[in-house]
């Protein structure tokens, strides 16, 4: 009796760990890199990651992910000959048009003089979107993050 009853405890076991992997797949599936990338180059991310004012030509793109880092992103950089306060302007009316909120946490100085930042919920997580300004180099890159994790993709540093 003692046997039988061992077997169908370890039967029971087995069927609980057997569960426990078939729903895993679900349980990642909103983490790691590929979950991460997806969401920073998303389409709502591609309405700012995307677009430019007039003025300024089409970008160059790229996507990666930052195990160290704990993100995944998308970026765009750009080459312009407008005023910052013109590029400021169009994707702050961008943004605000798609659904991103404006995030100034952490920022230190004028938007025309270091970056901006907004964020949104996208696939039920948050995403950071950052436009910086590279002064000397007359260009401005917009990269959209998205934390490997359940928790917040950062904050608006830009400097």
């Amino acid at each position: 009796m003692k046997k039988l009853w061992r077997a169908c405890l370890v039967m029971a076991a087995v069927a609980a760990v057997g569960v426990a992997l078939l729903s895993l797949p679900e349980i990642l599936a909103g983490r790691g890199c590929d979950a991460a990338v997806g969401r920073a180059d998303s389409e709502q991310a591609r309405q700012l990651l995307t677009a430019h004012p007039d003025g300024v030509a089409d970008g160059s793109s790229s996507k990666a992910c930052n195990v160290d880092g704990g993100f995944g992103h998308a970026e765009t950089e750009y080459r312009y000959d407008v005023p910052e306060t013109e590029i400021v302007a169009f994707y702050r009316q961008r943004a605000a048009a798609a659904g991103w909120t404006a995030d100034d946490e952490g920022a230190v100085g004028h938007p025309e003089s270091v970056g901006f930042c907004f964020s949104r919920t996208v696939s039920e997580q948050q995403v950071l979107i950052r436009v910086s300004f590279r002064k000397p180099e007359h260009t401005y890159i917009v990269k959209a993050e998205s934390s490997l994790k359940d928790d917040d993709p950062g904050r608006c540093w830009v400097s």
